[in-house]
């Protein structure tokens, strides 16, 4: 099995993994990978980036090798679960978030891989209806109604988002499917008008209208009760605070890697005793996840940009790293 696999800053290295499956894996062709501004901090070397390692938490792929235990055969469609939970953590399904989970290609090795073998709980089954390339947000739209599930928001009330990258993007649409009326707000007004296509009906372009303003507008009056705050979106984080109405929560998510910070105007948060809450994952929602895209609830059409080979992949992240600090697309894919 052949894997990419970041050596050091800047520096990528075609590995051969070890391809044997033990009782109770599956081995899968990896069909697609999904690269994130995870991957690519990681190819840059930000935070605390532990190399060697195997990048991407996204992948979809057929079953090579099945498990007659799991019922699982080969030619399969499968998305991978990039979750992993210490066997020693007691996890309280009763809570909504799950803190002590560990994603692989972040903080494990991930599957920008020909081949993978995985524990046969990791391989979830596609229904027919869902695309390769629709699976390949089966994980963001998971971290979606983890978001939502944290707001303990109610049909009919307002959420600002601020930022329409995928992540938004997504976050606007789970809000639309419990009946939430979201506000999303970006500087980069392709991908307002993106969401608006998926029927994300109020957007906010700051540099064309201010912000404030604009949302007393739309809600008749007052600023939102809640607001998403996603840490690669592009926007500043004091907009959250200052957009949020007095007693409100504002989540911030995000794939966290060691050493970023988000300043938050701690006076704002004070002042209006807003209450703060991180969401990292998704855990314990994939199946969730799938049930939504094959019920067509989330579009996905337009939001991968860009496709390549797989022997392409050192040749794009350099490209990418020159170009800004986060990818510049929607969602790059690998072709494996």
């Amino acid at each position: 099995m052949k894997a990419w696999q970041i050596v050091s800053k800047g520096e990528f290295r075609l590995v051969e993994k070890d391809g044997t499956v033990d009782s109770g894996e599956v081995k899968v062709k990896v069909n697609k990978a999904a690269l994130a501004c995870t991957d690519l901090e990681l190819y840059k070397g930000q935070g605390n980036a532990m190399f060697p390692i195997v990048p991407v938490m996204s992948a979809v792929g057929q079953i090579s090798e099945g498990s007659e235990l799991a019922g699982l055969q080969k030619g399969e469609r499968v998305v991978l679960y990039p979750y992993e939970m210490d066997p020693d953590t007691t996890y309280n399904k009763k809570r909504v978030l799950a803190p002590d989970v560990k994603i692989m290609g972040l903080d494990t090795d991930g599957f920008l891989c020909d081949f993978v073998t995985v524990p046969h709980e990791k391989a979830y089954i596609l229904p027919e209806g869902v695309s390769d390339s629709a699976a390949l947000f089966t994980e963001y739209i998971a971290l979606g109604i983890k978001v939502i599930e944290a707001l303990h928001v109610e049909k009919g009330q307002y959420i600002t988002i601020l930022g329409a990258n995928t992540i938004g993007n997504i976050i606007a649409q789970l809000a639309l499917y419990y009946q939430i009326v979201p506000v999303l707000i970006d500087i980069d007004q392709s991908k307002l008008d993106l969401a608006q296509s998926y029927g994300v009906y109020y957007t906010v372009n700051p540099t064309n209208a201010n912000v404030g303003d604009r949302i007393k507008e739309i809600t008749g009056g007052e600023m939102a009760e809640y607001c998403v705050y996603e840490i690669r979106g592009g926007m500043s984080p004091n907009y959250a605070t200052a957009i949020t109405k007095e007693t409100g929560t504002v989540v911030v998510v995000g794939h966290h890697l060691e050493n970023e910070t988000v300043n938050f105007n701690l006076c704002d948060v004070l002042e209006k005793q807003l209450s703060v809450i991180g969401v990292k994952n998704g855990y314990g929602e994939f199946y969730s996840a799938i049930n939504l895209l094959a019920n067509r609830a989330i579009k996905t059409d337009g939001l991968v940009d860009v496709e390549i080979e797989f022997e392409d992949v050192p040749r794009k992240f350099q490209e990418l790293a020159e170009v800004e600090t986060r990818i510049p697309y929607q969602k790059v894919v690998v072709k494996c």
